[in-house]
């Protein structure tokens, strides 16, 4: 059996190391970031270079903008900011500010350089390093979902084949392969980034995943447990104990599953995918009074939410449980009087009826859309979408 699961593949940009040939100008620009000078920073490399003809202090100047800019622009106009010790960029991003804006064109002025240096693997690392950005950045964009993947996994390859072995690198290269779903040179690359750097917990945890993927579910468990181990964010390590859990589940050790994915829990309280996945724990087990307890906690989180209830639906048939599906949702329908939550639950029984049994789906449909009325406005989308499924159900009626 395959464990239902959602997982967040993380993707971090980090500072990227490499030798100097101004190793005064960097080593201060360095002791400026370590105290978030990060506007001094880059006004004292840009004094030092302001052609940007030095391949290191173009690398540390895309390194800088990259992960520390409080606004960016496309990501070819940066603002950069001094910071309190006790103050993070993420306290000024996005917000309006007045900060001094930086045009700087990674991608041009590297590609310059390029031309006119040659094969130098640190130009084709910090491409690499600045589409990974620009991804991580603007991923949501969607004409920017995939072109900027396709970039860095290009350099990241030019990068590794004319001489460079930076664990970041090897991270890029092998986080594409994942994204392209190649699992094997995924795994290869990954574990040549941890030999690097094996306190990288990006690389063990994509890792985990890419072993996942693989069904090797043995060695998943071992890479996202150090994953657990090196994370400090609270929601990473949340989800590299769940990582963990989702691995026992499949290697039949459900017991020891439910203690890394309560610890998940604890990490992140009210996380759905966890939650649903606790809830799969219980079936596997065949506690079902206790998988519907647990049901009952995941809907009253967000009773209004029409995802709620079909991801439960999902988990519920999946095995083999609809009909305690659809008690649950009666039981439910008695809990709640708000006419938006009824609405929900009767729309989530009409699709649990369908295609089996039609005349009970058009039932709750017409409830669910008397519930609607009163809770959503006349130009609600699920208007439009009960309006339809009552048509097709009355088109079959008149077969």
């Amino acid at each position: 059996m395959r464990t239902f699961f959602l997982l967040t593949v993380f993707m971090v940009l980090i500072s990227q190391g490499g030798f100097s040939q101004n190793p005064a100008v960097i080593d201060s620009a360095d002791q400026l970031i370590e105290q978030k000078k990060y506007e001094t920073a880059f006004r004292l490399l840009d004094k030092e270079d302001p052609k940007n003809e030095n391949v290191q202090i173009l690398s540390k100047k895309t390194d800088l903008l990259t992960n520390y800019f409080v606004t960016s622009i496309n990501h070819v106009m940066f603002a950069l900011k001094d910071l309190e010790e006790d103050e993070s960029v993420m306290d000024y991003r996005g917000k309006a500010g007045n900060f001094k804006m930086h045009v700087f064109d990674a991608d041009s002025l590297t590609r310059r350089l390029i031309q006119k240096k040659g094969s130098d693997f640190r130009l084709y690392r910090n491409m690499a390093n600045y589409w990974f950005s620009v991804y991580l950045n603007y991923r949501d964009v969607p004409e920017n979902r995939k072109a900027p993947l396709d970039t860095v996994n290009k350099y990241s390859r030019l990068a590794i084949s004319s001489g460079d072995s930076h664990f970041k690198t090897y991270y890029m290269r092998a986080f594409c392969q994942l994204i392209n779903k190649e699992y094997a040179n995924a795994i290869s690359n990954f574990k040549k980034s941890i030999r690097k750097n094996d306190s990288f917990a990006e690389a063990h945890y994509n890792l985990a995943y890419a072993y996942l993927q693989r069904n090797q579910f043995s060695h998943s468990l071992i890479s996202a447990n150090r994953a657990l181990e090196i994370y400090q964010d609270s929601i990473r390590k949340a989800d590299a104990a769940r990582m963990a859990g989702i691995s026992l589940m499949e290697l039949g050790r459900t017991d020891k599953a439910k203690v890394y994915l309560r610890k998940s829990l604890r990490f992140s309280p009210e996380n759905f995918n966890t939650l649903h996945n606790l809830l799969e724990a219980f079936f596997i087990e065949g506690k079902h009074s206790q998988a519907d307890s647990l049901a009952k906690e995941i809907f009253a989180l967000e009773p209004a939410n029409p995802n709620v209830p079909d991801e439960l639906r999902n988990v519920y048939e999946k095995n083999d449980s609809r009909q305690r599906y659809l008690q649950l949702m009666r039981q439910e329908l008695e809990r709640y009087n708000r006419d938006d939550v009824k609405g929900n639950i009767y729309f989530a029984v009409a699709k649990a009826y369908m295609p089996e049994n039609m005349q009970k789906a058009k039932e709750n449909l017409l409830m669910a859309r008397e519930n609607f009325r009163e809770s959503l406005p006349k130009d609600h989308y699920v208007f439009d979408v009960i309006d339809k499924a009552l048509r097709q159900i009355e088109a079959q009626e008149g077969k």
